[in-house]
């Protein structure tokens, strides 16, 4: 992968930014008043990065009043909040939109455009330790607000999937969950879910962001996967967060809606 330094990645933030004054618009100005400003990012933001060559991730972002983005996660595992100046955007009148914010080591680059319909998309890069590590597209649309996932409607039925760690080890997991998100049975590369030592059901802390409370799955022959939060895809097909496997340790969970 070519490598570019983070400094490219803040010189086109700092050139966005000086291009549109952070999307206010000046008193005295005879130019028509702009369509877009940075205000129009305020919300809750719910979608999938795609990271090229690795496949899509569920990931939300929560924007203040400003604009810039204060909080968010992603199915991998990265979980964040941040103040200015550690995060930044800037909205254009024609609705390019130019987004930064640190996790950890890592500095998200946001470039994109945002819509009327309330839909926000385009490219993004990840630079660790000052250097090019990730990229690939994003895709997100403003979550309608608490109530949007629901255990019937994001949760209920058979999942099945895997826990895999980065050096390739992977078994497989499979769940099923009553309408109010009950365990109703579970099994870990066959190996059946004791129902009376694992979590009694799935729940979202957010149900506007489909961000599910920590839960733990433990298995008849003494395994167990603790999941410390897990996001639910908008169209409830994909369930994936970080999982702390007894057998490999760190681990990623993803499972498919059957």
């Amino acid at each position: 992968m070519h490598l570019r330094p983070l400094s490219c990645l803040l010189a086109a933030l700092a050139l966005a930014a000086a291009s549109c004054g952070g999307g206010s618009s000046s008193a005295s100005s005879s130019t028509k008043p702009a369509i877009f400003v940075d205000g129009d990012l305020k919300g809750d933001w719910i979608g999938t990065f795609s990271e090229l060559g690795a496949g899509d991730f569920t990931a939300y972002l929560r924007c203040g009043v400003n604009g810039h983005p204060f909080e968010g996660a992603d199915g991998t595992g990265r979980d964040w909040t941040s103040t200015y100046p550690y995060s930044y955007s800037v909205v254009k009148p024609d609705g390019e939109v130019f987004m930064s914010f640190l996790v950890g080591r890592e500095l998200f680059y946001l470039e994109g455009t945002l819509t009327r319909a309330g839909t926000m998309s385009g490219r993004y890069w990840v630079a660790t330790d000052g250097l090019l590590s990730e990229e690939g597209d994003y895709e997100f649309q403003l979550s309608a607000g608490g109530g949007n996932f629901s255990a019937v409607s994001h949760l209920e039925g058979g999942w099945t999937g895997s826990v895999s760690t980065d050096a390739g080890d992977s078994a497989t997991l499979s769940l099923s969950l009553a309408a109010d998100g009950s365990l109703v049975d579970a099994s870990r590369d066959g190996v059946a879910v004791d129902l009376a030592a694992s979590s009694a059901s799935l729940s979202f802390s957010d149900d506007g962001l489909g961000r599910l409370h920590a839960f733990d799955l433990v298995f008849v022959d003494g395994s167990l996967d603790q999941a410390s939060f897990a996001l639910v895809s908008n169209d409830g097909m994909t369930l994936e967060g970080p999982v702390t496997d007894s057998v490999f340790g760190t681990s990623h969970l993803v499972l498919v809606h059957d």
